[in-house]
């Protein structure tokens, strides 16, 4: 019997064939082995079915199926869905792109923490700085109400009977909301992050669709108010899930027509002082967060945690062999970055200061630490910390930099959760 596939990625198409080598590119490029691709062609009329079986022909990761009549993106990912056997189910618009690792590294990161969904991010932005712990968490760390950005655990989907409504061309966020209200675990991740491209002839932006949006967007709404009454959620919660409806959904905030039926159903206005209250409190705390770290101070963190998560320094032999370093009450890492190799002291046994200075002397010049030099640029310009290459430790192991990742980026991570603030503190003061 074949191992059934740990992922599987359902891609509905519907005349992108002028996208189709892009998307099949990112696909074969995926470095998780057992995985497959449900592609569904929604009707389409320029050929793109052709293509999709003549260039998948001799891969059998892929199953391509076609629906004769356009039938709209969420009957196809019904279909995929049925036709799904991963462990996880991920899904993937054609128009877009994913780094090879994406399913990969989504995967093993649920495998690891046992979660029914895996939540990463697009377009190189970054989740909140905060821990799931209840549901107002869940839709507060919600920054949209996309599909592509996660992988759902394919027998948690099956338990709650959770599938697409076919009417709404907004479907895809009750499904979300639905998805993370029964989840028991949620897994956020920075990255991988995914490519969102918006076309210009896709449907979000075609403006002969535009009153069919608008009237879907205002039926999800009150479908999701719907679902909260009924689940019977506590008013906080409910005002987390508000919040995240107006942040996901009012996307024609300058019709004024609409937005007046958007605030009305939403019902939030009563809650605007108070919450803006909270907003500008948290900011406040956050921009004087901001300013406890230079920009000199932040790179000297940087640097020293390179150089401590580097399989090149070792803090027991560097400690044992320098006994003053203890009594000045420093991190090993700091010292050596800080003094010790100006004084001639080695990270490790494994590499000699004064043989890379003498070997390298652009670097000697300088005045960086090699160590650091070889980190950062030295493995990657062919540099060596030791005469017989073959010996060498590669340097950019893998998990290397998720060991530094959050020491590394706390400080900018605060900026943005500053700046999310004050744009929300913002949109309430639009509110009318």
């Amino acid at each position: 019997m074949p191992n059934l596939p740990s992922v599987s990625v359902i891609i509905p198409t519907y005349n992108r064939l002028h996208f189709m080598e892009q998307m099949l590119n990112c696909c074969k490029k995926q470095t998780l082995k057992d995985i497959e691709f449900i592609i569904i062609d929604d009707g389409s009329t320029d050929g793109t079915y052709a293509y999709l079986q003549a260039e998948t022909e001799s891969d059998d990761r892929f199953k391509i199926f076609k629906v004769n009549k356009n039938s709209g993106p969420y009957a196809c990912r019904n279909i995929g869905l049925k036709q799904a056997n991963g462990e996880y189910i991920g899904f993937f618009d054609c128009d877009d792109e994913i780094p090879e690792d994406y399913f990969e590294k989504l995967y093993y990161s649920a495998i690891k923490s046992k979660a029914d969904i895996v939540y990463t991010t697009f377009n190189k932005q970054k989740h909140r700085i905060k821990k799931i712990r209840n549901l107002t968490d869940k839709f507060e760390v919600l920054s949209n109400g996309a599909l592509w950005d996660k992988i759902f655990k394919a027998s948690f989907l099956r338990k709650y009977h959770l599938t697409f409504s076919e009417k709404w061309y907004t479907a895809d966020t009750f499904f979300i909301i639905s998805a993370f209200y029964y989840a028991s675990k949620i897994k956020l991740l920075d990255e991988p992050t995914y490519s969102y491209n918006l076309q210009e002839d896709s449907i979000g932006m075609d403006p002969s669709k535009k009153d069919k949006r608008q009237k879907d967007i205002l039926n999800v709404l009150r479908e999701i108010l719907s679902f909260a009454e009924e689940k019977n959620i506590s008013s906080k919660e409910r005002l987390a899930l508000k919040y995240f409806c107006n942040r996901s959904l009012n996307r024609y905030n300058d019709d004024i027509e609409f937005t007046n039926q958007f605030n009305k159903i939403l019902n939030i206005k009563n809650d605007i002082a108070e919450r803006k209250d909270s907003f500008m409190i948290s900011a406040l705390k956050l921009q004087k967060m901001t300013h406890l770290i230079s920009d000199e101070k932040y790179q000297e963190k940087y640097n020293i945690a390179l150089i401590e998560s580097s399989p090149l320094f070792d803090k027991k032999w560097y400690l044992a062999k320098y006994v003053d370093v203890k009594k000045r009450k420093m991190r090993a890492a700091r010292h050596y970055y800080r003094f010790g190799f100006k004084e001639g002291r080695n990270p490790s046994p494994s590499f000699d200061n004064n043989d890379y200075l003498f070997r390298y002397p652009d670097v000697a010049a300088s005045g960086i630490n090699p160590l650091l030099h070889y980190i950062t640029k030295g493995e990657k310009e062919g540099y060596t910390y030791t005469y017989a290459r073959n010996t060498a430790i590669t340097v950019q192991e893998e998990g290397f930099w998720s060991k530094i990742r959050y020491a590394l980026e706390y400080p900018i991570r605060v900026k943005e959760e500053y700046d999310r603030l004050t744009a929300e503190i913002k949109a309430l003061e639009n509110m009318k």
